[in-house]
């Protein structure tokens, strides 16, 4: 997840993306030999920019469109894939409290909720609203962490209906917390209920509802695995069993020849998204300059 990073080497890094994107005039390709994952089949992969590294969503009530986010920010994009807005997306006070990295973030009728992490205060997270058509915030909560949970927040997964925020605390997660939706207009949220994982998952860097009763979570372990969790049962407010299963690994090996031996990072797993028949999901390569995003499609029957 790479929270530890400091105002200095995230300038950097945008800097030396800009500089090298301009020497190498296209980014690097990559096979296209994707296997299928369960019922999902390899359709695309592309390269885009380090401002779309973190997470990835598809506003329903905008057809088409998406949003990105990275550490700090968001980028949306038109269905040709042109840019049509950024923005910085943390909100000043959090930045002055040391809230460095959005995550995963997702979205629904018009909002895109992100999950924030602090690199100073371990006894807190939060979340924020975004208004998809602006990128303005227009809300925000933090979560102070009870017994058993901790500050990470890699991600959240906003429920079909719009009720209910499901989020992630990568690390070694025997369960995720779920939130009231309507109780993240700040100052304050706790928890409304949890999903109990018959089995432990790690590192989880994205997670998206294919259904009521189903996501699907892409983890930054050796295999990087794409999960589906079925769970005994729609999300209705109260505690619920959610049954983890591998559908495969991932095509995650682009390295640049010419640069790995200046690249310290491994490729790194990220957001997903799930919009009707459609999954996507996104790597980052070693060097952490391009971010690589693969399409699926569910194949009927399957």
């Amino acid at each position: 997840m790479g929270l530890h990073v400091t105002r200095k080497g995230i300038a950097s890094a945008l800097v030396l993306t800009a500089l090298l994107s301009a020497f190498l005039h296209t980014p690097p390709s990559v096979r296209a030999d994707s296997p299928s994952l369960g019922r999902w089949e390899f359709v695309s992969h592309r390269v885009g920019p380090f401002t779309r590294s973190q997470g990835l969503a598809t506003d329903p009530s905008s057809p088409g469109t998406t949003v990105y986010s990275w550490r700090l920010g968001l980028e949306r994009t038109s269905p040709s894939g042109h840019i049509t807005g950024r923005s910085f997306a943390i909100p000043f006070e959090l930045l002055l409290s040391g809230y460095l990295h959005v995550g995963d973030v997702d979205s629904h009728a018009g909002r895109i909720y992100l999950p924030y992490e602090s690199d100073a205060n371990e006894t807190e997270k939060a979340f924020g609203v975004v208004d998809a058509r602006t990128l303005r915030i227009t809300d925000w909560s933090v979560h102070r962490v009870g017994p058993g949970e901790t500050d990470h927040n890699s991600w959240v997964a906003v429920s079909p209906g719009g009720d209910w925020l499901a989020s992630g605390e990568w690390d070694d997660m025997t369960s995720i917390l779920v939130f009231a939706v309507e109780d993240l207009r700040g100052p304050e949220v706790d928890v409304a209920f949890s999903i109990h994982l018959t089995s432990p998952l790690d590192r989880v860097q994205g997670c998206d509802f294919a259904s009521a009763a189903q996501l699907l979570c892409l983890d930054d372990t050796e295999d990087r695995d794409l999960i589906q969790v079925d769970l005994a049962r729609p999300l209705d407010g109260l505690d619920v069993e959610g049954h983890p299963t591998s559908l495969g690994a991932n095509p995650v090996d682009h390295a640049i020849p010419w640069l790995a031996p200046y690249c310290a990072m491994p490729t790194e797993a990220e957001g997903v998204d799930v919009s009707g028949p459609t999954l996507r999901f996104l790597t980052i390569d070693p060097c952490q300059l391009w971010t690589h995003e693969y399409r699926y499609r569910s194949v009927p029957g399957q």
